[in-house]
């Protein structure tokens, strides 16, 4: 039982972490294209 829960509660920490890099990257690119898109103004 105590096994299944340290699965779970690590699977759901691996997966928080997955979203908040594709969060970070996901702005990184925004910015970029931003900046990509100003400067073929």
């Amino acid at each position: 039982m105590v096994r299944v829960s340290q699965k779970n509660h690590f699977f759901r920490n691996a997966v928080a972490t997955i979203d908040l890099i594709f969060f970070i990257v996901e702005k990184k690119l925004l910015k970029n294209d931003v900046i990509n898109f100003n400067k073929t103004k």
